[in-house]
């Protein structure tokens, strides 16, 4: 056979081992830890150092740090399957004394995230997006002015991430929090994952 770079980055192959496999990776260490990453990664080239592992190895490795779980929900979805845990947010809308949130994730990765709340009286906070949950709605107390999905970037397989934040139009934004806000847009924009 071929050597796993003929194919090129832009081949499934090419994608899969040097583009996909990074970015899932620094996922797994922005969510779950950056030291067990090593301890797997390390475990795993200890224990494989002289052989030739295969796919199998690999996700055995992290069913054993993880549990099962991770091979079968994130790692085999992802690195085999191109699966995304892509966020999309839409402009908070008031209700009296509420507002209401709502978004949705597409891609196949259930990931869990949190969002960023930035409120009228220029108070933050932070409400948590299960990963069980496909669409969010909820209602929350006060005026929230700017909602930002995957504010911490810990999930980077989301190919579009300017779609993570919106913010109310022609809402009162607190000093200082409109500019911020849109600098934060315009980076996760341009820099993207």
């Amino acid at each position: 056979g071929a050597p796993a770079f003929a194919g090129g980055p832009r081949s499934h192959y090419g994608r899969s081992v040097y583009g996909q496999t990074a970015v899932v990776l620094e996922t797994v260490a922005r969510r779950w830890g950056r030291a067990r990453l090593q301890r797997t990664l390390g475990r795993y080239a200890r224990r494989h150092r002289f052989a030739h592992p295969r796919p199998a190895d690999f996700y055995r490795a992290f069913a054993e740090e993880y549990g099962s779980w991770m091979p079968r929900r994130v790692l085999r979805p992802a690195l085999e399957g191109g699966a995304l845990a892509a966020y999309a947010v839409s402009p908070p809308v008031r209700e009296g004394d509420h507002t209401r949130l709502r978004g949705w994730r597409a891609g196949g990765l259930a990931l869990s995230t949190s969002l960023a709340l930035v409120h009228a009286n220029g108070r933050r906070s932070r409400l948590r997006w299960p990963g069980s949950e496909a669409r969010l709605d909820r209602r929350v107390a006060g005026d929230v002015v700017a909602v930002h999905a995957n504010a911490d970037r810990h999930g980077l397989l989301d190919p579009k991430a300017g779609d993570d934040a919106a913010r109310r139009i022609g809402a009162e934004t607190p000093r200082g929090s409109a500019s911020l806000f849109g600098w934060l847009l315009l980076a996760l924009e341009t820099l993207g994952p």
